[in-house]
């Protein structure tokens, strides 16, 4: 096949491995039933696997210059490996969410939940009550904060992941503060699968979380 349509065959194996986890975890009906239609920007189709790894992988310290900024170094977050421009600036030791604010670019792939002037990752609260500004870690995980007490009661309460790691592969943005490069993927959607374990909490006779100190915020899109 990869001679075929004369692509890398490491890029054909991996299209092909996601495909195949993608049919497991959607099902044989939802597979099929799917228009699939997906835009690949000619950057992101002229760019092999090693290629990508390659760049999750680098550091910005930037040498000597980088020796001269001080305590204003500064680094690049990839927010979508789709397209080439899809990057903004973190002054290192600042979260997430507050980098991706600062930047006031026109990013017409960024995510449709983002609000005009705050950035390509969608936030709410900033506080981790709400679970909008989840991410998913896929380069650079070493060059992020330890998730706190707060943040990993808060991933797990939202149903995204329950885990002992102190750097999970999934992390609230308002409060994982990087000192390097890093490369995320935003989902589409937030809050779905924390407001369904709500629903589930409160049926069985729980009480709801907005009872108590971690209350969940009902984000205003999804």
């Amino acid at each position: 096949v990869a001679g075929e349509v004369k692509a890398d065959v490491s890029l054909v194996i991996s299209i092909t491995i996601i495909g195949f986890m993608t049919l497991h975890q959607v099902g044989r009906t939802a597979f099929d039933t799917a228009q699939g239609n997906l835009h690949i920007s000619d950057w992101a189709r002229s760019r092999s696997p090693q290629q990508v790894h390659a760049d999750r992988a680098k550091n910005g310290g930037g040498g000597f210059l980088g020796y001269l900024k001080g305590l204003k170094r500064d680094y690049t977050i990839r927010f979508d490996e789709g397209f080439k421009g899809a990057t903004f600036k973190l002054i290192e030791g600042v979260q997430l969410t507050q980098a991706s604010m600062v930047d006031q670019a026109d990013h017409p792939y960024a995510n449709n939940r983002c609000e005009p002037g705050d950035g390509p990752i969608p936030t709410e609260c900033r506080s981790a009550a709400c679970g909008t500004c989840w991410v998913g870690i896929l380069g650079g995980n070493d060059h992020l904060s330890e998730i706190n007490p707060l943040e990993r009661r808060r991933i797990a309460r939202f149903g995204y992941i329950e885990t002992d790691e102190p750097r999970p592969l999934i992390r609230l943005a308002c409060k994982a503060k990087a000192t390097d490069n890093v490369t995320i993927v935003i989902p589409t959607w937030n809050a779905v699968a924390g407001k369904y374990l709500e629903g589930k909490r409160i049926a069985i006779g729980g009480h709801s979380s907005s009872e108590n100190e971690e209350s969940v915020v009902k984000p205003r899109r999804h």
